[in-house]
């Protein structure tokens, strides 16, 4: 987390202070650690956070979000603002239609968003 927020290089020492570690020697070694597993790229001014790992998150002002949550939060409000306002629709076949797949978009987007927001825990 403490890479993925800062969004540019980090150095041993600077990842030392940062997370507590009692030596460069431990920081340099969970660096290490994040590089064999793909996770961390190293460069020339440090270390960076690999962006395939972060494809399906947003970095939002520090606030690390999965990229449906957007998609679900927009089709939530969607759902609620059709069944607010077209409730007593003349047409009560067609808003039952479209209700339903309003839902069903809903419950997809969620069910991604929490996979994703579970599955990789950033």
């Amino acid at each position: 987390m403490f890479m993925i927020r800062r969004n540019k290089p980090v150095g041993i020492r600077e990842t030392q202070r940062a997370l507590g570690f009692s030596s460069p020697t431990l920081a340099l070694y969970h660096l290490e650690k994040l590089k064999e597993l793909g996770l961390v790229k190293q460069t020339r001014e440090g270390y960076v956070v690999d962006k395939f790992v972060l494809k399906n998150f947003i970095n939002l002002k520090g606030l690390i979000l999965p990229r449906f949550f957007f998609y679900s939060v927009f089709f939530t409000s969607m759902l609620i603002l059709r069944f607010t306002v077209f409730l007593n629709s003349p047409q009560h076949a067609t808003f039952m239609f479209d209700f339903l797949i309003c839902i069903s978009v809903v419950v997809a987007f969620w069910y991604e968003t929490l996979r994703i927001w579970l599955k990789e825990k950033l």
